[in-house]
């Protein structure tokens, strides 16, 4: 079921933080419930928290696709390319969602976090 495996996954990443745990719930409820954009988005933090960010990058790209105002996704697909050394990748995605999303970027202080992506790109 992947209500149930979604919120096991929760569980494991937020409160235990086993992050390989929930990335096998998120898993499942994905495989349940493909087109469900939270459950990939969530599949997508847990890749991240275990340093899988191909594989995070490609999960919470998908979520975006199915529903692109998401907009926890496009952080979190932010912070993957980051992670990941895109930067350039990453700043355009930021600028993207600042655009798309003031209120969201001026609440989670997106352009600090495009800055820090935008020098990284220039090193």
């Amino acid at each position: 079921d992947a209500k149930l495996h979604n919120y096991i996954g929760s569980f494991y990443n937020d409160v235990v933080g086993d992050h390989r745990l929930a990335t096998i719930h998120f898993f499942i409820a994905h495989k349940a419930s493909p087109e469900n954009a939270a459950i990939l988005g969530n599949l997508g933090i847990a890749q991240v928290a275990t340093g899988a960010y191909a594989d995070a990058i490609e999960s919470l790209s998908k979520a975006i696709k199915i529903n692109a105002e998401y907009i926890p996704a496009y952080w979190n697909l932010a912070v993957a390319l980051y992670n990941n050394g895109e930067y350039g990748r990453a700043v355009t995605l930021l600028d993207q969602v600042i655009r798309k999303f003031p209120a969201y970027a001026a609440e989670n202080n997106l352009k600090a976090m495009r800055d820090d992506a935008l020098e990284a790109a220039k090193s």
